[in-house]
């Protein structure tokens, strides 16, 4: 079980986005069999990979070259006039098989810290609890030590001061066990004390789900398993409520733009069915391109494509109203943050009224809705895999997770759980579809209704009440031997 409890403890992962992956810029030789380290030439490692493909009898063969840092992945991956390879901690090898197994049967923190010390890659954020009251944090995986000049920006090779000089030591990592603050909140944030030493990773998300989780949990002083469904389900807009201010300042409106400030007036910063929020997502969308279009030109889509979870850059200048970056320099005048913020506010209310006419149609949980398609489902023969698309609400900056890219929501959270460490059978979980991968199954996408209501099943545990509970029993059976 990648996730789950045993008889004993509780745990739960998600992405620490911790940075174990560098690129490094190869230099070689003419005849390209050959590539410069700091001392001189060192021959290229050649493999070849095999990939053999369904319908044709001669396999396809691609000749990767290696240096010592790893695989060349120019132009197979990345197009770049110098070479490329790429150091990545999964290259060292590693034993996540034994760390999952070990961690189902971990009985305590101890047994549980063991295991997650030879799980090396993918590093994972884990959360911890067990039946005697004790929580945990656990950054699971590999870290390597280096600088973050090498970490950040593809390195010479030729350079010194790239090299890797080993791993973060396991006690060495921020984990936690037993807070004074009597809870541990994880949601893709960035989780290191302010004074950590350690270089780990820039690919935080922005805190606002984290800081609206750690709101809910301390409105109730004894949280229940109906309580935490509630706080899972929540679609509050904590990054709407720091934004939502600066909007509603604006005076002296008229048109589109009076029409727009009138939609989002009364707005409770919920991200439900509706135009207000429509209207204030789109807007999102188009603010910080109209402050940072002017600057990056054309490297603003895969500036605003890698950094827009992060909402760094905005969140860094939102306070100050009189910042060059809203000054849109190509035009004569000297824009302000109110002059950005009525520029968006008015592109996205021309871009809902084109795309849906009337505010009356807009509607956030059609604009956001889940796409289930299948990998094969994007063939016409196997579009039976699919399940069609289903109205859903909140956005990326939400408890209830989705993040929508331009009018398709391409990820949320699969799975959902809530344990009861006092009565493993009153716990709950829910997954996106179903339990079974076979289309023709019932189990198919049984969950799909509970999971879009951000309601649950129960997750019995014990013996009694899955015997209890049992509508039919499968045996598997080994052939016979001949």
């Amino acid at each position: 079980m990648i996730i789950g409890h045993n008889e004993d403890i509780a745990w739960g992962l998600s992405n620490s986005t911790v940075d174990s992956q560098d690129l490094y810029v190869e230099k070689f030789n003419e005849t390209r069999d050959m590539y410069w380290e700091q001392d001189g030439w060192v021959p290229l490692m050649k493999k070849e990979e095999v990939i053999r493909i369904k319908g044709r009898k001669e396999p396809e063969k691609l000749e990767v070259m290696w240096t010592t840092r790893g695989p060349v992945i120019s132009p197979h991956i990345v197009e770049s006039q110098n070479p490329i390879s790429l150091k990545w901690t999964i290259h060292q090898g590693d034993k996540v098989f034994k760390a999952c197994y070990l961690l189902n049967k971990a009985q305590n923190w101890d047994d549980f810290t063991a295991a997650l010390s030879l799980f090396d890659s993918p590093s994972q954020n884990f959360g911890y609890a067990d039946k005697n009251n004790n929580i945990g944090y656990y950054l699971g995986g590999k870290i390597p030590l280096r600088t973050e000049e090498a970490a950040l920006f593809p390195f010479p090779s030729w350079r010194e001061g790239g090299e890797w000089q080993g791993y973060l030591e396991e006690d060495q990592k921020p984990n936690l066990y037993n807070p004074e603050a009597g809870l541990i909140v994880i949601a893709n944030q960035n989780i290191l004390p302010e004074d950590y030493p350690f270089y780990v990773s820039f690919d935080w998300d922005a805190p606002f789900r984290a800081n609206r989780i750690k709101e809910l949990l301390l409105q109730t002083e004894k949280h229940s398993v109906s309580s935490l469904q509630s706080l899972q389900g929540d679609i509050y807009s904590q990054k709407g409520k720091l934004f939502y201010p600066f909007i509603r300042q604006i005076a002296g409106a008229q048109g589109k733009l009076k029409q727009a400030l009138d939609i989002l007036q009364n707005w409770d910063l919920q991200m439900d069915a509706g135009n207000a929020p429509a209207l204030y997502a789109t807007f999102m969308n188009f603010f910080p391109e109209e402050i940072f279009q002017d600057e990056l030109k054309e490297d603003f889509r895969s500036f605003d494509f890698f950094f827009r979870r992060k909402m760094a850059g905005v969140l860094r200048i939102l306070s100050e109203p009189d910042s060059f970056w809203f000054d849109n320099k190509e035009t004569p005048e000297i824009e302000k943050r109110e002059d950005v913020i009525k520029s968006a506010l008015l592109r996205a209310y021309n871009r809902l009224d084109w795309l849906y006419g009337s505010p009356e149609n807009w509607d956030w949980s059609k604009m956001n809705a889940i796409r289930y398609q299948h990998p094969l489902g994007r063939l016409f023969l196997f579009r039976f895999f699919n399940l069609g698309s289903r109205p859903s609400n909140g956005n990326a900056f939400t408890v209830k997770v989705n993040y929508l890219t331009p009018h398709k929501t391409s990820w949320s959270a699969s799975y959902r759980q809530i344990i009861d460490l006092s009565d493993w059978d009153k716990s709950v979980c829910v997954l996106s579809s179903g339990q079974s991968g076979h289309f023709m199954s019932r189990f198919y996408d049984n969950q799909v209704p509970l999971w879009i209501e951000g309601e649950f099943h129960p997750m019995i545990f014990s013996r009694d009440e899955v015997e209890k509970n049992a509508s039919a029993t499968l045996y598997l059976k080994p052939p016979n031997k001949k």
